[in-house]
C-alpha cells in the first residue's frame, strides 16, 4: 500500500511513481491517470493480472510475472522519477510490514494484513 499523506488528491502521470523490490530487482510502474485523494491508499496486488474480487476500490494489479514480496534481508523503494521518495529496509523474514500509524517512521514487521484499510495499533 501507499498512502498519500498530503491533504491534496495526487494524480500520477506517465512514468512517474514505481515500486522496487530491491532484492528480485523488480518493480511496478503505478500506471498513468492513477489518482490517490488526500489521506488515501493506493492498494499494489503483486503478481496478479486482474484484481481479486476483494480488493479495495483503489487497488491496481502488477504486471504479470512480478514477484514482489517481503522475504528476508529486503528492500522496498517508492521512485519518483528515478529518486527514492521513500524506503522500507527489514533484515528478518516477514509476512507483512508496514508503517504504524499509517505514513508515520515507526515501521511494524508484523502486521495483521488490511489491504486499503488504516494500519492501528
Amino acid at each position: 500500500e501507499i498512502i498519500n499523506v498530503t491533504n491534496q488528491s495526487i494524480s500520477i502521470g506517465k512514468n512517474e511513481w514505481l515500486v522496487v523490490d530491491s532484492q528480485k530487482n523488480d518493480y511496478v510502474m503505478i500506471p498513468e491517470g492513477t489518482t490517490i485523494e488526500a489521506g488515501a491508499l493506493l492498494v499494489i496486488y503483486p503478481d496478479v493480472i486482474r484484481l481479486p474480487f476483494s480488493a479495495p476500490k483503489n487497488s491496481i494489479p502488477s504486471k504479470e510475472g512480478f514477484k514482489f514480496g517481503f522475504g528476508n534481508s529486503d528492500s522496498v523503494y517508492l521512485k519518483y522519477f528515478n529518486m527514492i521518495a521513500d524506503t522500507m529496509t527489514w533484515s528478518e523474514h516477514v509476512t507483512s510490514i508496514g508503517r504504524l500509524p499509517d505514513g508515520s517512521e515507526t515501521i511494524d514487521l508484523d502486521m495483521f494484513l488490511t489491504p486499503g484499510k488504516t494500519n492501528r495499533d
